[in-house]
């Protein structure tokens, strides 16, 4: 799924309510590039949605930092909680 940030909003405006919980996160950066950047962050995240559904994974996140330090890019790969 690509969004763009005019969609967004729409977006979260599905959800009664989002928690994220980030649990470590590594900076990357490659040598002999430009300045951007990108930080990889492991998290879980719970989000009900207004029509009672509950989507709660385990998450691997990229957030790609461009040139003037704002977020370019979200790369997300989840996965189901192992609940133990």
């Amino acid at each position: 799924m690509f969004l763009t940030k005019a969609m967004l909003p729409a977006v979260f405006g599905e959800y009664t309510s989002l928690d994220w919980k980030p649990l470590s996160m590594i900076p990357v950066k490659l040598t002999d590039t430009d300045p951007a950047s990108a930080i990889m962050v492991n998290a879980t995240e719970k989000r009900v949605l207004k029509n009672g559904t509950i989507w709660e994974k385990d998450l691997l996140e990229t957030f790609y930092i461009n040139n003037d330090g704002k977020i370019s890019e979200i790369y997300q790969y989840s996965r189901g909680l192992d609940k133990k």
